[in-house]
């Protein structure tokens, strides 16, 4: 899974990430107490990337034949196959998940650190949104993926989302639930799949698509076993 080299995006700098995005939601909750929830999400409900994946396997169709855009094409089949599975399991929970206001685009780049890798300042409040909660911390997992698959097996190291949830239920006065964590690798997967997705909106269509299979492997193999992120090293 290769995402862009940055140096900054450390494993000692997602942990104390995970501690002020729990910060950030008992601010963000507290902050909420007097709104009413807006009819609609803001960013990519399953109903959208429903309707991203279907574009983006139209403006593939249109390409020139070739292996690649076959290629392509069965990426985005799969993508919607899993969707529909999530999308089964997501209905049955909805229910019972947190919803408040978070922040939607938590990752390193914005946050500024202290020379200790201590959080002092939270950006970029552009897709700030009121939906489950759990929302963020899949967001910030899937980010975070190069620093889950570190070891030479690239296995994802569930022991480290392990410890980062549990910062993240240290700096809070309301620890993920028993329904969010059963969640969570749906959510994650749901996550991997908007990348994606996304591709319809960039003018190289059948690159993103390629480069993004790797995604599509993780969101397979979370709802294939859903316990194993949280459960021990996977594969």
């Amino acid at each position: 899974l290769v995402e862009e080299s940055n140096r900054r995006w450390s494993v000692q700098r997602w942990a104390s990430s995970f501690g002020h995005m729990a910060y950030l939601h008992v601010v963000m909750r507290k902050l909420a107490l007097s709104m009413s929830p807006p009819l609609v999400s803001n960013y990519a409900p399953s109903r959208l990337l429903h309707l991203m994946l279907d574009e983006t396997g139209k403006r593939l169709q249109k390409l020139p034949p070739s292996v690649e855009r076959d290629e392509a094409r069965a990426i985005c089949e799969e993508a919607r196959r899993v969707l529909k599975e999530i999308d089964s399991f997501m209905q049955s929970l909805m229910d019972e998940l947190p919803n408040q206001l978070i922040h939607g685009d938590f990752h390193l780049d914005n946050l500024l650190f202290d020379p200790a890798d201590k959080v002092m300042y939270t950006l970029d409040f552009d897709f700030v949104a009121w939906r489950e909660r759990i929302y963020d911390v899949a967001y910030a997992l899937r980010l975070a993926l190069p620093q889950l698959t570190d070891n030479p097996q690239c296995h994802l190291n569930s022991d480290r989302v392990r410890e980062w949830l549990s910062v993240y239920n240290d700096e809070t006065d309301l620890p993920l639930t028993d329904a969010e964590r059963r969640a969570l690798p749906y959510q994650l997967a749901q996550v991997a799949l908007y990348f994606i997705a996304d591709a319809c909106r960039v003018e190289d269509v059948l690159a993103q698509v390629l480069r993004e299979s790797p995604y599509l492997e993780l969101a397979c193999f979370l709802v294939a076993h859903p316990d194993a992120l949280l459960d021990g090293n996977c594969s």
